[in-house]
């Protein structure tokens, strides 16, 4: 699963089957886009006004934090290990493995 959330959009994205067509989305409730494969299996699912909608339960009862924060943390989590494994590479390549 992938989570994705544009800030200029205002959306969260939760991919659950990467590389997947989708054949039909709809609606299910205001502001939530569902994404259907050809055999009707869930694919990805879409929040509209992501930072007005979603809460994280554990931090709504502390009052503080969002979802959609945590999901920003953890897709730029996700980006800093890819890249420290792509420096890792290269510095392996340049001054021979460690």
């Amino acid at each position: 699963m992938k989570i994705f959330y544009s800030q200029r959009t205002d959306t969260l994205s939760l991919v659950l089957r990467d590389n997947v067509k989708v054949l039909q989305s709809g609606e299910d409730k205001p502001g939530v886009i569902l994404d259907y494969d050809k055999d009707g299996n869930l694919v990805s699912l879409e929040i509209l006004d992501a930072s007005r909608r979603v809460t994280d339960a554990r931090e709504g009862e502390k009052g503080s934090g969002s979802f959609v924060a945590w999901a920003l943390v953890e897709s730029n989590r996700k980006l800093i290990e890819i890249f420290e494994a792509k420096i890792k590479v290269k510095l392996d390549e340049i001054w021979g493995a460690v």
